[in-house]
């Protein structure tokens, strides 16, 4: 199996050395990994704890983690040095772009970061990335804990061994995997989702409107912790209105629809990538401190 690992992180202790272990210990003969890392905070492999000798020695890394990748999130207006609000906020959906682009399997996982894989976790993605389905996407249960404690159940689990064939709002939790053809066949993530959320969703009604089946496989389990030292969530989503006329449901009526991601919020991720691969650099975004949010009209820099 090639698989891409693409996790996401802003959290002061994200736990990377831990998967690389948990990872490893689940591969097989003839499993290559990349662990593609996408940090906010921009550290090196030193701050992140990771054994330096892991890149200059293959054979001191753990053996099957064929390679790892560090890089910042794309120019997004919403965060960092190429921002345009007034402050740092929920960019999920650019995080997940911006793996895809540095990353290199022909199968892609995506995970949050401070994640506990259950027992089965690789197998399951195994099992489907071996099978050569280029139309069909794979999520598996989520449940997040505080102090070792449940906090928020599953409602995905009540089918409790599983569900095929699901509807695209299943795809959700930070939990899935896909072969890299359908990533690229709706152009990854909605971008116009940030700074709000819903990326995974929007994302999974898309690739059900091009007929991609998604199953649900509660083999895939993972478990986030989320202790008091990494909360409030390092950015803060924005979800204006009250409910049922908030942000959050208008998001999935704007973009579920779709095939594809809008291009006046979400650029060519393939186009970015030959420009990566080709030893350029991630050009800005078209966003100004004027432009305007498309669900209030809300001026980016008021954000």
């Amino acid at each position: 199996m090639l698989l891409s690992v693409i996790v996401i992180t802003a959290r002061a202790q994200p736990q990377i050395e831990t998967l690389m272990r948990a990872i490893d210990a689940q591969a097989v003969s003839g499993d290559v990994i990349e662990l593609v890392l996408v940090d906010f905070l921009g550290r090196s492999f030193t701050d992140l704890d990771l054994d330096n000798t892991w890149l200059a020695q293959r054979t001191a890394r753990p053996a099957h983690i064929g390679s790892v990748k560090l890089c910042k999130p794309k120019p997004t207006p919403y965060q960092g040095e190429h921002r345009v609000t007034s402050r740092d906020l929920h960019a999920i959906a650019n995080a997940r772009n911006t793996g895809f682009i540095v990353s290199s399997m022909p199968y892609l996982a995506f995970l949050d970061d401070r994640v506990t894989l259950g027992a089965r976790w690789l197998e399951t993605i195994r099992e489907y990335a071996k099978r050569g389905d280029d139309d069909r996407a794979i999520a598996g249960p989520c449940d997040r804990h505080e102090f070792g404690a449940r906090v928020r159940d599953d409602r995905r689990l009540r089918s409790p061994n599983g569900r095929g064939d699901c509807p695209g709002d299943w795809l959700y939790g930070g939990n899935f995997a896909l072969p890299r053809a359908l990533y690229e066949l709706v152009n990854g993530c909605e971008e116009g989702t940030d700074p709000c959320g819903r990326q995974d969703r929007v994302l999974g009604m898309m690739l059900r409107n091009n007929g991609v089946r998604i199953d649900f496989l509660t083999s895939m389990g993972v478990v986030f912790d989320r202790d008091t030292a990494n909360k409030p969530h390092p950015f803060p989503r924005l979800r204006p209105g009250v409910p049922p006329a908030d942000k959050a449901r208008a998001i999935l009526k704007r973009y579920g629809g779709r095939m594809r991601t809008d291009p006046a919020t979400t650029p060519d991720l393939k186009a970015m990538r030959r420009i990566i691969l080709a030893g350029g650099k991630f050009p800005s975004h078209a966003f100004t401190a004027d432009s305007r949010d498309w669900f209030d009209n809300t001026r980016f820099g008021d954000l």
